[in-house]
């Protein structure tokens, strides 16, 4: 199996980089196509093999990772539209971007749209995929294999649920580090030291998710075990609730998913 990836931004290095780490393929098995030449000589130190040549990249891969902005697909992959070798499956990972309008623009019918997020960088991941009818269910397993590499999959048939997925799993971590970005602020407020600070948050943060991993309890019943009515815990959660911190969190949530619907319409309107 050798794999092409068309992009080397950063989930491109972070897939390449789950590869090797799970040996899943070896480096001479992995291409990267990247126009700019720093970012080529950067690649390079994984051991891959890198190319600005697009055509290259096609005839050396069996599977194809389209790791470009979605903004940029039409740019892009239009030049390869009919070039495309028949067995050659194509995985995208560009948020908004649905099975028809990928496989029409590339005239190409085995296609597989996905989600990861960045946990994949340590193999921590979660990827939520979907693929087009004509995938043989051969390639299907080759794709879990990919994608565990990065952590967990979740294959799902509704493609509805990929801009779901992109608000909730693939957006996900970035809400974590928000909410620690303010827990941070508060210790540094209270008189911790940086370090300090750091420390308490960020195993705070472990030891809780460690906590559900271990109980299955759901979030909603342990907060309610150290929630004590007049305590603490309470006093800060009836603040949240007086300021409904829960619904503009959800409205946030619900605008990511709009905005990668928003940057499919966008993709078909460029170029």
């Amino acid at each position: 199996m050798n794999i092409g990836i068309l992009g080397g931004g950063t989930m491109g290095e972070i897939i390449a980089r789950a590869l090797l780490k799970r040996e899943v393929v070896q480096p001479e098995q992995i291409l990267v196509a990247e126009l700019r030449p720093e970012r080529r000589e950067e690649l390079s130190h994984l051991g891959v093999s890198v190319t600005k040549d697009m055509h290259e990249l096609l005839e050396q891969s069996s599977f194809l990772l389209v790791c470009v902005k979605p903004q940029n697909a039409k740019r892009a992959l239009a030049p390869l539209r009919g070039t495309i070798p028949a067995r050659t499956l194509v995985i995208s990972i560009m948020a908004g971007i649905d099975l028809a309008f990928l496989s029409d623009l590339l005239d190409h019918p085995l296609v597989i749209r996905s989600m990861p997020n960045l946990p994949a960088r340590i193999g921590e991941g979660v990827t939520v995929w979907t693929a087009a009818e004509a995938v043989p269910d051969r390639d299907r397993v080759l794709t879990r294999a990919v994608f565990q590499a990065m952590g967990r999959e979740v294959e799902v048939q509704d493609e509805g649920l990929l801009d779901a997925a992109t608000a909730v799993s693939g957006t996900g971590p970035a809400y974590i580090f928000y909410i620690a970005e303010n827990l941070l602020e508060a210790a540094r407020g209270f008189g911790f030291s940086e370090a300090q600070s750091l420390k308490l948050v960020r195993e705070t943060f472990r030891g809780a998710m460690d906590l559900w991993a271990e109980t299955g309890e759901a979030p909603d019943e342990l907060r309610r075990k150290v929630t004590s009515k007049g305590g603490t815990t309470h006093a800060a959660v009836t603040t949240f609730q007086e300021r409904d911190i829960g619904g503009i969190f959800r409205e946030g949530v619900t605008r990511a998913r709009d905005r990668a619907r928003e940057l499919a319409v966008v993709a078909k309107e460029e170029g």
